[in-house]
This record gives C-alpha cells, structure tokens and sequence, in this order.
C-alpha cells in the first residue's frame, strides 16, 4: 500500500481557528482537494485488470486530514519503480502472467529479469497530488487572510 497525505502547516493553523464558519470552509476544502488527488490519481494509475483504480480512496481520519491511499499489494511497486535487486510481487506477478500469458509459470522469467534490470517507475499519486497542491494552497491561503487564531491575528 501507498498514500500520500494532506496535511500542511496551514492546515495545522485551521484546527486552532476560533471561527466556526472559516473551520468548516477549511475542512471544505482540504475534502475537495483530496477528492481531486483522488480523480486524477486513478485517471493517471496503468489499468490492467482495475483492481489498482479501484484500490485508489480518500479517507478522512480527522477533519483537517485528506488521506489518498492505493490499497494494493503492489501499488508501490509501480508507483516508485522497483530497483534492480529486489523481487516484484510474484502473487500479482503470477496472476498477469496467467491472464495475460496463458502461463503463470512464466512468472518467475519475468521476476528474475525485474530482479536483475529494475524496473521504472509509473507514478500515478505524486503527480496526482503534485497538480492539485498549488490550487489547494491557494484556496487555504486566500480563506486564512485576516483570520484570528486562538488571540492572535
């Protein structure tokens, strides 16, 4: 599994926020931009069988918080690449081979060439949130001018 998480030094300054109205438009906006990170993470995730799209959430473990995870055992894998040296996934490995090959014991070939080559990673979150960052930035921003903190302004 892989996530990324929403959950910046602005944000931080929304949870000591003495305005009810501003807090819940912050909170507005942090669930927005996760859905975003969300769309476009599974826009931009390789579709195989789907199962990886599908594993693609947002979760929200507290108001202040967007949380975009893909919930696969490989996720990571393809997201950051896998450095030569190390064994891909061969559950996930063997089920390709069977669907797409015909023979999942062409699995193991296939496993040993990414143990010795590598192979480049297919980012799909870090692009992801890396477009809606600046927007989100902007729209925290932009609600926080002139917003009293906890006595402070």
């Amino acid at each position: 599994m892989i996530e990324i998480k929403y959950d910046t030094s602005l944000v931080k300054k929304a949870r000591i926020i003495t305005d009810k109205k501003v807090r819940q438009q912050a909170i507005k906006i942090v669930t927005s931009s996760g859905f975003a990170v969300e769309s476009k993470a599974k826009e931009l995730a390789p579709v195989d069988t789907g199962m990886l799209v599908n594993k693609i959430q947002m979760t929200k473990p507290d108001p202040f918080t967007a949380r975009i995870t893909a919930g696969t055992n490989y996720a990571e894998s393809i997201e950051m690449g896998q450095k030569p040296g190390t064994w891909p996934h061969m559950g996930a490995l063997r089920l390709w081979a069977k669907r797409v090959l015909g023979d999942p014991s062409l699995a193991m070939p296939i496993a040993a060439s990414i143990f010795i080559k590598g192979r480049e990673p297919r980012p799909f979150l870090r692009p992801a949130f890396n477009k809606e960052r600046p927007k989100f930035i902007r729209k925290i921003k932009k609600l926080f001018v002139g917003v009293t903190y906890k006595g402070k302004k």
